[in-house]
């Protein structure tokens, strides 16, 4: 409670939190590095942003979390060569196998209750679509190893 009161009335930026985060990381200054993680959990920020933060900072959620909603996108054209070129190639082809799979998915399912043939013609109403329930532990599976091996680096910052 304390901490969360402390990084209320210091008033940074997000900005200024992303850089305390990282002397706080860099300096091993466990109690800045949680107050600075607190404060930044308020502020989502963009999803490449996680990812690069979370690998360079050894943060697991916020690595999880970009890569999730990165798989999750259903426009084409959101993950472009700036962002390969940031979260790396091979991310990007992993990512979005991901995302072409569960669209293809989605795509192969009509998503819509319809009316069998020759009945009176009803509203189409939508169906629950299964398929981004999947994509988390797809994502959880594809990326398994970098993720336990950024989860077994998070542990030396956790003993606050």
């Amino acid at each position: 409670m304390k901490d969360e009161w402390i990084s209320t009335m210091l008033g940074l930026t997000r900005e200024e939190w992303v850089s305390t985060l990282k002397l706080a990381t860099k300096w091993q200054f466990l109690n800045a590095r949680k107050i600075a993680l607190q404060a930044l959990q308020k502020t989502k920020g963009l999803a490449t942003e996680r990812i690069t933060l979370g690998r360079e900072l050894k943060i697991s959620k916020w690595v999880l979390e970009g890569y999730k909603d990165l798989a999750n996108i259903d426009d084409t054209t959101a993950i472009t060569e700036a962002t390969a070129s940031t979260i790396g190639w091979e991310t990007t082809v992993k990512l979005l196998q991901i995302r072409e799979e569960r669209l293809r998915k989605r795509n192969n399912k009509t998503g819509f209750n319809t009316p069998s043939p020759g009945s009176p013609s009803a509203p189409t109403t939508p169906i629950f679509n299964f398929s981004l329930c999947k994509v988390e532990k797809t994502v959880e599976d594809t990326f398994k190893e970098e993720l336990l091996q950024i989860r077994s680096e998070e542990l030396q910052y956790s003993n606050v």
